[in-house]
Protein backbone atom coordinates (compact mmCIF):
# COMPACT_ATOMS: atom_id res chain seq x y z
CA UNK A 1 0.00 0.00 0.00
CA UNK A 2 2.87 2.81 1.08
CA UNK A 3 4.55 1.63 -2.77
CA UNK A 4 0.92 2.30 -4.41
CA UNK A 5 0.48 5.81 -2.58
CA UNK A 6 4.14 6.74 -3.34
CA UNK A 7 3.78 6.26 -7.39
CA UNK A 8 0.48 7.62 -7.52
CA UNK A 9 1.82 10.98 -5.34
CA UNK A 10 5.07 10.84 -7.72
CA UNK A 11 2.88 11.27 -10.97
CA UNK A 12 1.23 14.53 -9.45
CA UNK A 13 2.62 17.89 -10.73
CA UNK A 14 2.46 21.45 -9.55
CA UNK A 15 2.44 24.24 -11.75
CA UNK A 16 4.63 25.63 -13.78
CA UNK A 17 3.99 28.91 -12.72
CA UNK A 18 1.33 31.30 -11.03
CA UNK A 19 -0.20 35.13 -11.32
CA UNK A 20 -1.87 36.18 -8.48
CA UNK A 21 -5.25 38.13 -9.83
CA UNK A 22 -6.82 39.12 -6.49
CA UNK A 23 -5.52 39.10 -2.97
CA UNK A 24 -7.86 37.50 -1.16
CA UNK A 25 -10.08 35.52 -3.48
CA UNK A 26 -12.71 35.44 -6.37
CA UNK A 27 -16.25 34.55 -6.76
CA UNK A 28 -16.36 34.16 -9.52
CA UNK A 29 -13.81 33.53 -12.53
CA UNK A 30 -13.71 32.76 -16.04
CA UNK A 31 -11.43 32.26 -19.19
CA UNK A 32 -11.40 32.70 -22.65
CA UNK A 33 -11.05 29.87 -25.59
CA UNK A 34 -7.46 30.50 -25.88
CA UNK A 35 -6.36 31.24 -21.98
CA UNK A 36 -4.92 35.14 -22.75
CA UNK A 37 -7.87 36.23 -21.45
CA UNK A 38 -9.26 35.95 -18.13
CA UNK A 39 -12.25 37.58 -16.08
CA UNK A 40 -12.23 37.29 -11.91
CA UNK A 41 -15.00 38.65 -9.73
CA UNK A 42 -12.89 39.96 -7.19
CA UNK A 43 -13.91 39.10 -3.37
CA UNK A 44 -12.12 42.58 -2.58
CA UNK A 45 -12.24 44.90 -5.95
CA UNK A 46 -15.06 43.82 -8.13
CA UNK A 47 -14.99 42.60 -11.67
CA UNK A 48 -11.43 43.18 -13.75
CA UNK A 49 -10.24 41.74 -17.38
CA UNK A 50 -6.35 40.03 -17.47
CA UNK A 51 -4.37 39.45 -20.34
CA UNK A 52 -1.94 37.16 -20.58
CA UNK A 53 1.31 36.41 -20.73
CA UNK A 54 1.25 40.20 -20.60
CA UNK A 55 0.09 39.50 -16.91
CA UNK A 56 -1.41 42.97 -17.53
CA UNK A 57 -4.92 43.91 -15.45
CA UNK A 58 -6.61 45.92 -18.65
CA UNK A 59 -10.03 46.79 -17.71
CA UNK A 60 -12.27 47.32 -14.29
CA UNK A 61 -15.46 46.11 -14.86
CA UNK A 62 -18.16 47.35 -12.09
CA UNK A 63 -21.79 47.18 -12.88
CA UNK A 64 -21.99 50.74 -11.05
CA UNK A 65 -19.54 54.04 -10.83
CA UNK A 66 -17.63 54.02 -7.88
CA UNK A 67 -18.68 50.83 -6.70
CA UNK A 68 -17.13 47.57 -6.33
CA UNK A 69 -19.74 44.87 -7.91
CA UNK A 70 -20.39 41.16 -6.39
CA UNK A 71 -19.94 39.37 -9.12
CA UNK A 72 -21.52 36.30 -9.15
CA UNK A 73 -21.00 34.54 -12.96
CA UNK A 74 -18.79 35.75 -15.99
CA UNK A 75 -18.61 33.88 -19.45
CA UNK A 76 -16.67 34.90 -21.88
CA UNK A 77 -18.30 34.26 -25.72
CA UNK A 78 -16.45 31.84 -28.51
CA UNK A 79 -14.74 34.19 -30.55
CA UNK A 80 -12.97 35.73 -27.30
CA UNK A 81 -14.73 39.59 -28.56
CA UNK A 82 -17.38 40.01 -25.80
CA UNK A 83 -17.36 38.71 -22.16
CA UNK A 84 -21.01 39.20 -19.85
CA UNK A 85 -20.77 39.71 -16.23
CA UNK A 86 -23.54 39.27 -13.75
CA UNK A 87 -24.29 40.51 -10.48
CA UNK A 88 -26.12 39.44 -6.90
CA UNK A 89 -28.35 42.48 -7.75
CA UNK A 90 -29.85 40.74 -10.89
CA UNK A 91 -27.63 42.97 -13.42
CA UNK A 92 -26.18 41.82 -16.57
CA UNK A 93 -23.35 43.71 -18.52
CA UNK A 94 -22.04 42.96 -22.14
CA UNK A 95 -18.76 44.34 -22.42
CA UNK A 96 -16.28 44.15 -25.56
CA UNK A 97 -12.57 42.93 -24.52
CA UNK A 98 -10.96 45.37 -27.00
CA UNK A 99 -12.16 48.67 -26.17
CA UNK A 100 -13.44 47.37 -21.86
CA UNK A 101 -16.62 49.48 -23.11
CA UNK A 102 -19.85 48.16 -21.84
CA UNK A 103 -22.16 46.94 -24.76
CA UNK A 104 -25.25 46.76 -23.06
CA UNK A 105 -27.09 47.01 -19.40
CA UNK A 106 -29.93 43.96 -18.70
CA UNK A 107 -31.72 43.06 -15.56
CA UNK A 108 -32.20 39.65 -15.28
CA UNK A 109 -35.96 38.19 -14.79
CA UNK A 110 -34.35 36.14 -11.36
CA UNK A 111 -31.07 35.71 -9.47
CA UNK A 112 -28.60 34.52 -11.36
CA UNK A 113 -26.25 31.63 -10.65
CA UNK A 114 -24.51 30.67 -13.80
CA UNK A 115 -24.10 31.95 -17.11
CA UNK A 116 -23.02 31.10 -20.69
CA UNK A 117 -21.92 33.06 -23.70
CA UNK A 118 -23.17 32.17 -27.35
CA UNK A 119 -19.96 32.18 -30.08
CA UNK A 120 -21.19 35.40 -31.24
CA UNK A 121 -22.07 36.84 -28.17
CA UNK A 122 -25.75 38.14 -28.85
CA UNK A 123 -27.48 34.78 -26.46
CA UNK A 124 -26.66 34.74 -23.09
CA UNK A 125 -27.67 31.17 -21.14
CA UNK A 126 -28.61 32.43 -17.97
CA UNK A 127 -28.89 29.79 -14.82
CA UNK A 128 -31.39 30.76 -12.35
CA UNK A 129 -31.92 30.07 -8.36
CA UNK A 130 -36.20 30.28 -9.59
CA UNK A 131 -35.68 26.79 -11.62
CA UNK A 132 -35.33 28.06 -14.27
CA UNK A 133 -32.49 28.06 -17.25
CA UNK A 134 -33.42 31.32 -19.46
CA UNK A 135 -32.17 31.26 -23.25
CA UNK A 136 -32.07 36.01 -23.01
CA UNK A 137 -30.56 38.11 -25.94
CA UNK A 138 -28.22 39.98 -24.57
CA UNK A 139 -28.01 42.11 -27.47
CA UNK A 140 -31.61 43.53 -28.22
CA UNK A 141 -32.95 41.93 -24.75
CA UNK A 142 -35.64 39.34 -24.17
CA UNK A 143 -36.26 35.71 -22.70
CA UNK A 144 -36.36 33.41 -26.03
CA UNK A 145 -36.94 30.15 -24.26
CA UNK A 146 -36.97 28.37 -20.66
CA UNK A 147 -35.75 25.56 -19.69
CA UNK A 148 -37.28 23.85 -16.78
CA UNK A 149 -36.45 22.14 -13.42
CA UNK A 150 -37.65 21.22 -9.95
CA UNK A 151 -34.91 22.88 -7.72
CA UNK A 152 -32.62 25.48 -8.52
CA UNK A 153 -30.20 25.90 -11.73
CA UNK A 154 -26.54 25.47 -10.73
CA UNK A 155 -24.63 25.20 -14.57
CA UNK A 156 -25.55 25.65 -17.95
CA UNK A 157 -23.56 25.29 -21.18
CA UNK A 158 -24.36 25.95 -24.70
CA UNK A 159 -22.91 24.31 -27.35
CA UNK A 160 -20.83 26.67 -30.21
CA UNK A 161 -23.50 26.47 -32.66
CA UNK A 162 -26.46 27.49 -30.13
CA UNK A 163 -28.25 24.23 -31.22
CA UNK A 164 -28.21 22.28 -27.77
CA UNK A 165 -28.23 23.69 -24.07
CA UNK A 166 -27.28 21.60 -20.95
CA UNK A 167 -28.72 22.54 -17.60
CA UNK A 168 -27.67 20.86 -14.24
CA UNK A 169 -29.87 21.28 -11.10
CA UNK A 170 -30.19 21.06 -7.14
CA UNK A 171 -33.29 18.81 -8.36
CA UNK A 172 -30.53 16.07 -8.97
CA UNK A 173 -30.45 15.82 -12.77
CA UNK A 174 -28.68 17.44 -15.95
CA UNK A 175 -30.91 18.00 -19.38
CA UNK A 176 -30.05 18.55 -22.48
CA UNK A 177 -32.24 20.81 -24.96
CA UNK A 178 -32.78 21.40 -28.17
CA UNK A 179 -33.10 25.53 -28.47
CA UNK A 180 -34.78 25.58 -31.80
CA UNK A 181 -37.86 23.39 -30.67
CA UNK A 182 -37.33 23.73 -26.48
CA UNK A 183 -37.56 19.94 -26.75
CA UNK A 184 -35.93 17.80 -23.58
CA UNK A 185 -33.28 15.79 -25.19
CA UNK A 186 -32.15 13.85 -22.34
CA UNK A 187 -32.07 13.94 -18.44
CA UNK A 188 -29.67 12.38 -16.15
CA UNK A 189 -30.05 11.81 -12.43
CA UNK A 190 -27.01 12.18 -11.03
CA UNK A 191 -27.82 11.21 -7.08
CA UNK A 192 -26.78 14.05 -5.82
CA UNK A 193 -27.01 18.01 -6.77
CA UNK A 194 -25.26 18.66 -10.36
CA UNK A 195 -22.62 21.54 -10.00
CA UNK A 196 -21.03 21.73 -13.00
CA UNK A 197 -21.57 20.58 -16.74
CA UNK A 198 -19.88 21.28 -20.54
CA UNK A 199 -20.16 20.82 -23.77
CA UNK A 200 -17.83 20.08 -26.45
CA UNK A 201 -17.24 21.87 -29.30
CA UNK A 202 -19.31 19.66 -31.53
CA UNK A 203 -21.92 18.76 -29.23
CA UNK A 204 -21.30 15.48 -29.22
CA UNK A 205 -20.55 14.84 -26.21
CA UNK A 206 -22.10 16.47 -22.41
CA UNK A 207 -19.62 16.53 -19.26
CA UNK A 208 -21.53 16.46 -15.81
CA UNK A 209 -20.04 16.55 -12.20
CA UNK A 210 -22.18 15.89 -9.11
CA UNK A 211 -21.58 16.91 -5.74
CA UNK A 212 -20.73 13.44 -4.53
CA UNK A 213 -17.74 13.25 -6.54
CA UNK A 214 -19.66 11.71 -9.34
CA UNK A 215 -18.60 12.90 -12.98
CA UNK A 216 -19.77 11.58 -16.34
CA UNK A 217 -19.22 12.26 -19.81
CA UNK A 218 -22.51 11.53 -21.95
CA UNK A 219 -23.00 10.74 -25.50
CA UNK A 220 -25.75 13.59 -26.34
CA UNK A 221 -27.14 12.00 -29.43
CA UNK A 222 -27.70 8.47 -27.58
CA UNK A 223 -27.54 9.34 -24.03
CA UNK A 224 -25.16 6.90 -23.15
CA UNK A 225 -22.21 7.00 -20.88
CA UNK A 226 -19.26 7.50 -22.92
CA UNK A 227 -16.65 8.12 -19.79
CA UNK A 228 -16.79 7.53 -16.11
CA UNK A 229 -14.54 10.36 -14.84
CA UNK A 230 -14.47 9.41 -11.01
CA UNK A 231 -15.22 5.11 -11.28
CA UNK A 232 -14.43 4.74 -8.12
CA UNK A 233 -16.64 7.54 -6.68
CA UNK A 234 -19.24 4.55 -5.31
CA UNK A 235 -16.89 3.22 -3.00
CA UNK A 236 -14.73 6.29 -1.99
CA UNK A 237 -17.73 7.40 -0.84
CA UNK A 238 -17.30 11.06 -0.60
CA UNK A 239 -14.77 12.39 -2.90
CA UNK A 240 -13.66 15.92 -4.18
CA UNK A 241 -16.28 17.56 -6.10
CA UNK A 242 -15.75 18.59 -9.32
CA UNK A 243 -16.13 22.17 -10.48
CA UNK A 244 -15.09 22.87 -13.64
CA UNK A 245 -14.58 20.88 -17.07
CA UNK A 246 -13.86 22.05 -20.67
CA UNK A 247 -12.94 19.67 -23.76
CA UNK A 248 -10.36 20.17 -26.27
CA UNK A 249 -11.56 21.43 -29.68
CA UNK A 250 -11.06 17.71 -31.66
CA UNK A 251 -13.30 16.23 -28.21
CA UNK A 252 -10.67 13.92 -27.59
CA UNK A 253 -9.50 15.37 -24.01
CA UNK A 254 -11.13 16.73 -21.37
CA UNK A 255 -9.37 18.54 -18.59
CA UNK A 256 -11.05 18.67 -15.19
CA UNK A 257 -10.85 20.94 -11.91
CA UNK A 258 -11.65 19.96 -8.55
CA UNK A 259 -12.61 21.43 -5.13
CA UNK A 260 -9.03 20.30 -3.66
CA UNK A 261 -6.61 21.99 -5.87
CA UNK A 262 -6.26 19.19 -8.74
CA UNK A 263 -6.49 19.70 -12.27
CA UNK A 264 -6.62 16.30 -14.51
CA UNK A 265 -6.09 15.81 -18.21
CA UNK A 266 -7.86 12.39 -18.99
CA UNK A 267 -7.99 11.18 -22.52
CA UNK A 268 -11.48 9.81 -23.59
CA UNK A 269 -10.30 7.18 -26.37
CA UNK A 270 -8.16 5.49 -23.52
CA UNK A 271 -10.71 6.24 -20.72
CA UNK A 272 -7.80 7.41 -18.26
CA UNK A 273 -6.00 10.17 -16.88
CA UNK A 274 -3.09 10.83 -18.85
CA UNK A 275 -1.72 13.93 -16.50
CA UNK A 276 -2.35 15.13 -13.40
CA UNK A 277 -1.59 18.41 -10.94
CA UNK A 278 -2.50 19.64 -7.78
CA UNK A 279 -1.48 22.99 -7.88
CA UNK A 280 -0.53 25.33 -4.66
CA UNK A 281 -2.05 27.11 -2.41
CA UNK A 282 -1.93 30.54 -0.30
CA UNK A 283 -0.92 29.25 2.76
CA UNK A 284 0.64 25.66 2.51
CA UNK A 285 0.87 24.82 6.02
CA UNK A 286 -3.13 25.71 6.70
CA UNK A 287 -5.37 22.67 4.84
CA UNK A 288 -7.38 25.80 2.93
CA UNK A 289 -8.86 24.27 -0.10
CA UNK A 290 -8.91 25.94 -3.50
CA UNK A 291 -11.57 25.07 -5.98
CA UNK A 292 -11.09 25.73 -9.78
CA UNK A 293 -13.15 27.57 -11.34
CA UNK A 294 -12.11 28.35 -14.95
CA UNK A 295 -9.67 26.10 -17.15
CA UNK A 296 -8.69 26.08 -21.22
CA UNK A 297 -6.59 24.36 -23.25
CA UNK A 298 -3.52 26.69 -24.94
CA UNK A 299 -1.12 25.84 -27.55
CA UNK A 300 1.20 24.11 -25.66
CA UNK A 301 0.21 24.02 -22.11
CA UNK A 302 -3.14 24.54 -20.08
CA UNK A 303 -4.77 27.45 -17.88
CA UNK A 304 -6.75 27.23 -14.35
CA UNK A 305 -7.78 29.62 -12.07
CA UNK A 306 -8.54 28.97 -8.56
CA UNK A 307 -10.60 30.54 -6.03
CA UNK A 308 -8.01 31.67 -4.16
CA UNK A 309 -7.37 34.29 -6.61
CA UNK A 310 -4.51 32.85 -8.51
CA UNK A 311 -4.32 31.90 -12.73
CA UNK A 312 -2.14 28.58 -13.18
CA UNK A 313 0.20 27.62 -15.88
CA UNK A 314 0.43 24.00 -16.43
CA UNK A 315 2.49 21.25 -18.39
Amino acid sequence: MTLLIFLVAGCTKKEEKFWELAVVGNYTSALSHNGKLAMIGSINHGGSLWQFPAYERRFNWNHQKGVFSFIVAAAFSGNNELAVTADNLQSLVLWSTVTGESQAFWRAPGDISSIALSNGGNIALLGLLDNRAILFNIKNGGVERTYLHADRVNAVAISADNMMVLSGSDDYTAKLWDTTTGKLLHSWDMGNKVVSVSLSANHRFAFIAAANSIAQVRDTKTGGLVYDVNPHAEWMGRGPTLTSAIFSDNEQLLLTGTTNREIKLHDLKQQKVIKHWQVSRRQAWKPTGVAIQALAFGQDQFYAIGSNGRMYTLR
